[in-house]
């Protein structure tokens, strides 16, 4: 079966309350996509008190009048939004709106981005994390797609997950479409993280969410312009009216936004890889002991590779990760030491360890005939010395004459 076949398998699973619901099997075809990683943390983080914000590459940053919360603070690419339950990563950024900054009807601080071409339907997704919930009079926009005279706006209406359509009149099913079903606080948890991800097809006049992979159900607005198409979208806002204006330190988080013209759907691989061989030296007169092999597989692709010293699981932000298997690794002392390898894959499912063990013994050998001075002696003192503190984790041996035997039965 083609992967064009696939894209078009719908199964409709229930339908209620007017709404029907799908699960869509997909191969998504990304147009665009934006993680932040590459970005500066406290990139956009200025003075709301006016002048233009720096916006990184491809951005335009527009940003609102201060009168309501001159000192709270704009939106900002900063490590606070790190997406910690989804793909881990060192350096994890993410887009934040600091929530006190603006009240109905100022502007509001966001990101403006063009896509580059114009769709009927497209798919957005996006990763989100709300730190509080809102009261029914509150309108939270998420995003906007302006397009000549028309904006579609996906907000959270009070607390149920909302798209509208302008001009906007707020009649149900013609120009804007409630969720409630998919209710902040209690669907959707306060403080997580939560993928979205919304189908609008203006040529249709209908709409889909799905939240965590998890679908919510389509809905139809009569009042849609059916050939309105969207290239650009603005991320962030957050225009709550008086008096719900939230305490300083609440915030809207967004990460990992996509734009597709076919369903993205959520990473939902949970299989750990497997690291299926590992062998190092049973011996070494080096600190720096060569992998013979390294090899791990996944049921989707193995991304990193991690060998440590411990048995312990390590953590998927260690920034020891390499992206391909280790060909060495260098100890700090000789004795006989335990490694341990791992892998990790792009859900950040990390495997079980192998382990292998080495012998690590240093020689130095000099002469017979230097063996005697006195500088010789005080190396063979503190030789001996260091070998009695290693508590048998490291041995010293004084060869003389080429007996090599000595460190034979030193090491064994």
């Amino acid at each position: 079966m083609t992967n064009n076949t696939w894209r078009m398998i719908l199964i409709v699973l229930v339908a209620f309350c007017g709404c029907v619901i799908f699960a869509l099997s997909a191969h998504a075809d990304i147009m665009w996509s934006d993680n932040f990683d590459d970005k500066p943390d406290g990139e956009m983080s200025c003075s709301l008190s006016g002048g233009a914000c720096a916006a990184p590459a491809g951005y335009t940053y527009m940003y609102g009048d201060p009168e309501n919360a001159p000192a709270q603070g704009a939106t900002q690419i900063t490590t606070a939004a790190n997406n910690n339950n989804k793909v881990t990563g060192k350096n994890k950024r993410g887009f934040r709106i600091n929530l006190p900054d603006k009240t109905f009807p100022d502007q509001e601080n966001k990101l403006s981005v063009t896509w580059g071409s114009s769709h009927g339907k497209v798919y957005i997704q996006w990763d989100e994390r709300d730190s509080r919930d809102w009261p029914d009079s509150s309108y939270q926009k998420l995003f906007r797609l302006p397009a000549s005279n028309q904006t579609t706006i996906p907000e959270w209406k009070g607390r149920n997950f909302a798209i509208g359509f302008s001009p906007f009149n707020g009649k149900e099913g013609i120009d804007h479409l409630t969720w409630s079903n998919c209710r902040l606080g209690i669907e959707v948890s306060i403080g997580d993280w939560h993928t979205y991800e919304i189908m609008l097809d203006m040529p249709n006049q209908k709409a889909q969410l799905w939240v965590d992979g998890v679908p919510y159900g389509e809905k139809k607005a009569s009042g849609i312009n059916t050939s309105w198409t969207f290239s650009s979208f603005e991320i962030g806002g957050n225009q709550h009216t008086y008096p719900d204006n939230p305490d300083p330190g609440e915030y809207r988080d967004y990460d990992n936004v996509k734009v597709s013209t076919t369903y993205i759907g959520v990473n939902t691989d949970s299989t750990a890889p497997t690291v299926k061989a590992f062998d190092i030296p049973a011996s070494s007169n080096s600190l720096t002991v060569n992998v013979a092999i390294f090899e791990a597989t996944d049921n989707v692709g193995v991304t990193d590779y991690l060998i440590t010293e411990s048995a312990q699981t390590p953590s998927a932000d260690d920034p020891s990760w390499s992206g391909s298997p280790w060909t060495e690794y260098v100890f700090g002392s000789a004795g006989s030491k335990t490694l341990y390898v791992w892998a990790r894959d792009a859900a950040g499912n990390i495997s079980s360890s192998l382990s292998d063990t080495v012998s690590i013994t240093i020689v130095e050998y000099k002469g017979k005939h230097l063996s005697k001075w006195s500088e010789s002696r005080e190396i063979k003192r503190i030789g001996e010395v260091w070998a009695k503190r290693s508590q048998g984790r490291c041995h010293f041996v004084w060869v003389n004459d080429r007996n090599w035997r000595q460190i034979r039965e030193a090491a064994a």
